[in-house]
This record gives C-alpha cells, sequence and structure tokens, in this order.
C-alpha cells in the first residue's frame, strides 16, 4: 500500500467520503455508445482495472500529499438489442480497495450494479441521439467504513447521448458526447456528468480512443461528503481478434480535481459481440 493520508484525525471519514465519492470509476459508462444495437444482437465485455493514488486535489484544486488507496475492479457489461431503436443494458463490478493508514480499511465485494435502458430518440445517415436511464444498486452496506463511503446508496443515472461518424485524416472515425446527471439519495451530492469520446481506425482491425469523462457536484454538501469536482482523461487502443472477440488495453488519470482523488490506472477488456 502506497501513500498516507495527510489530515488531522478529527476529518478522517468525511475526507475518506470525498475521496471516494470523487473515484468512480469511467470505463463502463464510455463502452456504453449513443447507438442502439440491431433487436436480437448483443455485446458483453469484461474489463480489469488496476487503480493507485497517493495524492489528492484540495478544495481549492491544488495537488497535495494523502489519499492513500489501491484498488483492484473486475467489471462485467452487457448490452442486448431489444428493438432496433432500443437497448437493455447492464453492468456489475467487484472490487478490492484498500486505504491507507491513518484511517486503514479495506473492502471485498460488490461495487455497484447498473441496469437501464437506451433508446434511440432520432437518427441520421452519420448522426444519431438516444437517451439512456439507468439504476444504480450498491454492493457495499457500511457507509462508515473508509473503503466504503460512498457506494453505499441507490443512484438512477439519466443521459442524453449523441454521435457522429466520418472521417478523421481520410480515416473511419466517431465522435460521441454525452451529458447526464446522477442522482444520490443518501449523503453524497447529486453530480452533472459529461463524457466525450473520439475513436478512428487506422487499419479494419485497430481501434484507437480517446476519452475524457467529467464530474460536478451538483448541490449542497450533506454529511460528511464535500462538493468534488474532476476531470479523467483516458487513452486505450482496441484489437478485433475476429469478428466476435475483440481485446483492449490502455490507460486513465485524473488531471484535474477538487477535493477528488490523483487516479492513476491501468486497464483491460474482453469484448464479445453475439
Amino acid at each position: 500500500m502506497t501513500g498516507r493520508f495527510a489530515f488531522p484525525p478529527r476529518r478522517g471519514l468525511a475526507v475518506c467520503a470525498a475521496l471516494f465519492a470523487a473515484s468512480m470509476l469511467p470505463a463502463p459508462d464510455a463502452l456504453a455508445g449513443a447507438w442502439t444495437l440491431p433487436e436480437g444482437d448483443g455485446q458483453a465485455i469484461l474489463g480489469l482495472v488496476v487503480n493507485n493514488a497517493d495524492r489528492t486535489f484540495d478544495g481549492s484544486g491544488t495537488v497535495i500529499g494523502g489519499g492513500g488507496l489501491d484498488r483492484i475492479e473486475v467489471t462485467g457489461f452487457v448490452e442486448y438489442g431489444l428493438r432496433d431503436d432500443l437497448t437493455l443494458i447492464g453492468q456489475t463490478t467487484l472490487t478490492s480497495r484498500e486505504t491507507a493508514p491513518p484511517f486503514a480499511s479495506d473492502y471485498q465485494g460488490l461495487d455497484y450494479t447498473e441496469l437501464g435502458l437506451r433508446q434511440r430518440l432520432a437518427q441520421g445517415e452519420r448522426w444519431v441521439i438516444s437517451g439512456q436511464g439507468s439504476v444504480r444498486l450498491p454492493g457495499a452496506t457500511d457507509s462508515r467504513d473508509p473503503a466504503q463511503a460512498g457506494i453505499t446508496d441507490v443512484e438512477t443515472d439519466l443521459r442524453l447521448l449523441l454521435g457522429r461518424s466520418g472521417k478523421a485524416a481520410g480515416l473511419p472515425a466517431f465522435a460521441e458526447l454525452q451529458t447526464g446527471y446522477r442522482v444520490r439519495f443518501d449523503d453524497p451530492p447529486n453530480e452533472i456528468r459529461v463524457d466525450a469520446s473520439f475513436g478512428v481506425r487506422p487499419h479494419d482491425d485497430w481501434l484507437l480512443l480517446g476519452q475524457s469523462f467529467t464530474t460536478l457536484s451538483d448541490g449542497s454538501a450533506r454529511g460528511v461528503f464535500p462538493d468534488s469536482d474532476y476531470v479523467k482523461l483516458q487513452a486505450s487502443v482496441v484489437y478485433d481478434v475476429t469478428e466476435a472477440w475483440s481485446v483492449q488495453v490502455g490507460a486513465f488519470a485524473t488531471v484535474w480535481g477538487r477535493n477528488a482523488l490523483v487516479e492513476r490506472a491501468a486497464l483491460a477488456a474482453v469484448w464479445r459481440r453475439f
């Protein structure tokens, strides 16, 4: 375990709550694109993320010491076309997370399980607009445990998704923008979410992905949870092994934040289309 919290003991739980509220994994959100799947088609993705943070952004956005966290997560994501314009989505995550002394704690078990629908609202030859709604059910139950703080409450997530395909430097490419609002039913503040993705295929079998994930707290802080904001950038490569199987490797990092972890993570995933 690396890093230590550099905060007075009387602020211990508040600090842990703020840090973990700002450290949710971005990757699964990005895998749910704006396009709906054809009726009867599906896709499953199994991902692994190894994450470490030993610094934090304070309330003014300055990087300071503290915020020790080691985290390993395995996430399963599935989407299935109920109709050509309506896709069912589901996700669940197994997590192992450990915090540093003096608030040492660890948790192994379920993180959030998410179920939802994506509805195509409008479509042109090269663009699509969709709406998406989901409910997120927590696997952790002890909000007093620093390793579980911020992941014990039911949440709902509503999104508007815009996608466009075309060319970039003569290569097949796409761009996508998601704007969303996440309602959190206990002490953590609600969140405004803005996610953007850009992908280009330099070859039929290769996809290069660049993504950004922005989260902004909305409303006053409640309980021990202060407002927190952060921006994460992610880069990855997807290789199509066959028409049905693909593999993905990449990394992401928190590049700016306020009351948030400075995260550095590596990720890998296997995609299966059916």
